[in-house]
């Protein structure tokens, strides 16, 4: 399950004669594209990525996802629910293990029933560890954005941010509960999403990815929509100069486009460009 795949989640991006790539990450996926990666990386000047990957700052993420007091996200689920989840994830795991946002894990040692290692996280926080164990029992150990940033870090290429922590903290306190809520409570499906989702993320196909059944809880206005011309506009100087390649979330990839294409640059799916089948 985890063989190297080829990376098809490209765009290739030029106006007046200068070429970037736009490329659309997965935080959470079985597989590896290290060699596809590489390729790109190797060219750029820029590597421009979503927001800051180093453990200090995702530190920071996970602190934030802590609040005294929280309401409990087993509180708000269905009791057959809270039994179908203990049912997956029992018996208590001896590590706390907390997502570092994307992929990233920390742990904290003590033997905890999985009520306990949820208590005090933020909605979005509990979220995440749920899904991240979830898919990690499923084999996907990997991440589009870590690997990418290990590869430009290896490379000694030029990493650049395009939102701060701060931030992305901000876009993660906005989720909406109910949202998260619903999604959990629809764990039986969470298979069948996560093969529908790997399916498209390896074909490239960015239509049929953001129409999967089952709709992600971040899959929001706040969440998408408004960041697409925020990371946009700070992707731009660079674009501007040519000899970039940006990584953002698949979701963002359609409105970037949509902005790219109103400034007058083409963007083409390396799916239909002989340039890059060749």
């Amino acid at each position: 399950m985890t063989k190297e795949k080829v990376l098809k989640m490209v765009w290739r991006v030029e106006k007046e004669g200068r070429q970037s790539f736009l490329v659309g990450t997965a935080h959470f996926i079985p597989h590896s594209f290290r060699s596809s990666l590489s390729r790109y990386i190797k060219g750029a000047r820029y590597v421009l990525i979503e927001g800051p990957l180093d453990r200090e700052h995702m530190n920071e993420v996970v602190r934030a996802g802590f609040e005294k007091d929280v309401p409990h996200i087993f509180d708000d689920l269905d009791d057959r629910v809270v039994d179908r989840i203990k049912q997956i994830f029992e018996p208590p795991c001896r590590k706390r293990n907390v997502p570092f946002f994307i992929l990233h894990t920390r742990s904290f040692e003590s033997e905890q029933s999985l009520y306990d290692s949820l208590e005090g996280m933020k909605h979005w926080m509990a979220f995440f560890t749920l899904w991240g164990k979830f898919t990690g029992k499923l084999g996907w150990k990997h991440s589009v954005d870590m690997e990418a940033y290990s590869i430009a870090l290896e490379m000694k290429k030029e990493v650049i941010p395009l939102e701060t922590i701060e931030e992305q903290v901000v876009v993660l306190n906005g989720i909406p509960r109910e949202k998260v809520v619903d999604f959990i409570n629809r764990i039986d499906q969470w298979e069948e999403y996560a093969r529908s989702y790997q399916e498209n993320y390896l074909a490239g196909d960015l239509k049929n990815l953001m129409s999967v059944p089952g709709r992600f809880p971040t899959l929001t206005l706040p969440v998408i929509g408004e960041r697409d011309r925020i990371l946009y506009m700070r992707m731009k100087r660079y674009l501007e100069e040519g000899n970039a390649v940006a990584f953002v979330g698949a979701p963002h990839i359609q409105g970037i486009n949509e902005l790219l294409r109103l400034d007058g640059y083409s963007s083409t799916s390396i799916l239909h460009s002989t340039k890059e089948r060749h």
